[in-house]
């Protein structure tokens, strides 16, 4: 998606669309816990985290006004983490 035009068989809206299918699959493990597995941060956590960050910055406004609110708000808590600013 970030760099789609490495890829041009398909557009980027097209890589967007596949990755947001894993993104409400965050959305919903984030509806039953604080974070991906519980409610506290795992290793599960810290492993997608780079990801999903570098997938919100390719269109930050786009990120911050699409349909996952709680991948938002989990994402602004590990970004805000004192683990994550050492």
């Amino acid at each position: 998606y970030k760099y789609a035009d490495r890829y041009p068989e398909y557009s980027q809206l097209w890589y967007r669309q596949q990755a947001e299918n894993f993104i409400q699959r965050l959305e919903t493990c984030l509806n039953q816990h604080r974070f991906l597995c519980t409610d506290t941060v795992t290793l599960a956590d810290f492993a997608i985290f780079p990801f999903i960050r570098q997938f919100a910055n390719v269109e930050p406004i786009w990120f911050n006004n699409n349909q996952s609110p709680k991948v938002r708000v989990w994402l602004a808590t590990l970004m805000n983490s004192p683990l994550f600013n050492v």
